[in-house]
């Protein structure tokens, strides 16, 4: 069974209307109908519209649908070959594959618009003069468009500047916070300093090399070598007084001894700098506390440190009598922080602590003007269209009064019946 039908398509392409089918073997003569002219040719009595001719055969398991040609034409030349009793060729790749005849084309229920112009002329001048209206509402239109289009930008633009800004204001916010915290435990540290003096830990190791026996009975055994390093309690008329700082561990019988490494804080040995004299003292341990002075020499922590830099021997003595060597192995200054290092750091972080502060401030100002500029834009952005709105009515209104008397006009010319 085949059956044969036709659509009318828009000039965009869009389906518009579809006719009923009929049978190959009927007559073709298809029933009166209607459809929109706004969706057919949106007024627009001369715009094309198309005509396609289909086949469509039912078969037990599927429906094949062929296309036979079809036929591009308007309103116009619609209603002109109604009137005339005139052909239209139904083509497809440049062929002729037949014809159809239209019986009846008419227009009804078009309105005439008369609300753009106060004063009625003739059809002819009204029409030219609605058409030059709606070109300038539509002009009028595009140019508010236009205008809308520029100022939406803009809002975007402040509200991206806005939220850059909100950014910049958080991390230079965090910033301030960050450095205020760095700066007052600067102070602290520095203030802490100030009053223990040196901060930071002297680790060395001493070793002995011959040094004297000074056991009573030589033949029987060897000294029991500690050493003591004191540091200046006091001074008076060129006297100074020694006090205690450090007692290392015993080395039971031995003449070359090697102490174990040991560690004392820095500013139980010094508290302006690393350059005040400190004396090592060595003994000879007695189990009755009476202990033998073996030698003694005086030097600086500086000292310490650069003889085990330069692998040098420190002579020690006895009166005028050298009593043995000291060579130092291994020496380092373990978190060292002097007063004035300590003072200047927390100067520094102080005045960065101020710069971030006024930063901040400074982005808490930019965003405040970043955020009432944006909202700026938001409402002339909003205005715009508003205002495009109202220029996009106003231009579709007159377009519509203008082509409805075009399409008047047109039908006059043909002399053709449009009530």
């Amino acid at each position: 069974k085949t059956n044969t039908y036709y659509e009318i398509r828009n000039a965009i392409g869009n389906l518009v209307y579809k006719s009923d089918s009929k049978n190959i073997k009927m007559d073709l003569d298809w029933s009166k109908d209607e459809t929109s002219l706004l969706s057919l040719c949106g007024g627009d009595f001369d715009a094309p519209i198309e005509f396609d001719f289909f086949q469509k055969r039912e078969r037990e398991f599927a429906t094949r649908k062929k296309h036979i040609g079809s036929a591009e034409t308007t309103v116009n030349d619609l209603m002109v070959a109604a009137g005339h009793g005139k052909s239209m060729i139904i083509s497809k790749d440049g062929e002729r594959r037949g014809e159809f005849v239209v019986l009846q084309a008419e227009c009804f229920g078009f309105a005439v618009a008369s609300k753009v112009l106060t004063v009625a002329t003739e059809a002819k001048e009204l029409s030219e003069a609605k058409s030059m209206v709606a070109a300038s509402k539509l002009q009028a239109a595009e140019l508010v468009k236009e205008e809308f289009e520029k100022a939406h930008l803009e809002a975007e633009a402040r509200e991206k500047s806005e939220r850059l800004a909100n950014i910049a204001l958080a991390e230079a916010e965090e910033a301030a916070k960050s450095t205020k915290a760095e700066s007052l435990n600067a102070a602290g540290e520095a203030e802490r300093i100030r009053k223990f003096g040196f901060l930071g830990t002297l680790k060395f190791q001493f070793v002995g090399k011959e040094l004297a026996n000074v056991e009573r009975l030589q033949f029987i055994g060897k000294s029991d070598p500690f050493f003591v390093l004191q540091k200046v309690e006091s001074e008076e008329a060129g006297r100074i007084q020694w006090s205690t700082a450090f007692v290392s561990p015993v080395v039971m019988d031995d003449l070359n001894p090697t102490w174990e490494q040991s560690s004392v804080e820095v500013n139980d040995l010094c508290s302006t700098d690393l350059y005040e004299p400190i004396r090592v003292v060595v003994f000879d341990w007695e189990k009755n506390g009476k202990h033998r002075l073996i030698g003694h020499f005086d030097t600086t922590v500086h000292n310490i440190i650069s003889a085990q830099e330069a692998s040098v021997e420190i002579p020690m003595t006895k009166g005028k009598e050298m009593t043995g060597r000291i060579s130092v192995p291994y020496a380092e200054l373990v978190g060292l922080e002097d007063q004035m290092a300590a003072e200047n750091r927390a100067k520094e972080l102080a005045e960065k602590a101020d710069k971030a502060h006024f930063f901040a401030l400074g982005a808490r100002h930019r965003a405040k003007h970043a955020s009432i500029t944006a909202k700026r834009a938001q409402n002339v952005a909003l205005e715009v269209r508003q205002t495009l709105q109202v220029a996009s009515e106003e231009a579709t209104k007159a377009m519509r009064i203008g082509m409805e008397k075009t399409v008047t006009h047109r039908l006059e010319e043909l002399g053709l019946d449009y009530t």
